[in-house]
């Protein structure tokens, strides 16, 4: 399709909101797990702003603006090639000149993964 509005759009298979309820259920019986998502968010967007990027959002998700789509897709493969997937966010997701480099930590991440992460971010400067 062409049309603009079914660029994001599309149903979900049937899996997928049997895992999202089941993501919500553990979410609720383990509120410690949504705790420590937040507290890496928070370590991540600390140790960003320290090396200087500009680090959107208060909560689990840490978007890293980079601007141009063409410096934030090189971002993308520097930490690609160090092993850490982390797409660009371009046009038409985010308005021209406004790409990113969107974050998500999980419960299961550790102090390691977040610390090479970092150190991955610090390479790409």
């Amino acid at each position: 399709m062409c049309a603009r509005g079914y660029i994001f759009s599309g149903t979900l298979p049937a899996h997928m909101p049997a895992a999202i309820l089941k993501a919500l259920d553990i979410s609720i019986k383990e509120p410690e797990r949504r705790a420590m998502v937040l507290a890496y968010a928070e370590y991540l967007r600390t140790g960003l702003q320290a090396m200087g990027y500009t680090v959107l959002g208060e909560k689990h998700i840490v978007p890293l603006w980079i601007g141009d789509e063409q410096l934030a897709d090189r971002f993308s493969e520097i930490l690609d090639q160090r092993g850490i997937f982390a797409s660009s966010i371009r046009y038409p997701a985010v308005p021209k000149g406004q790409a990113l480099i969107r974050f998500m930590p999980m419960a299961t991440h550790t102090r390691e993964h977040l610390d090479r992460l970092l150190d991955a971010c610090r390479s790409a400067l």
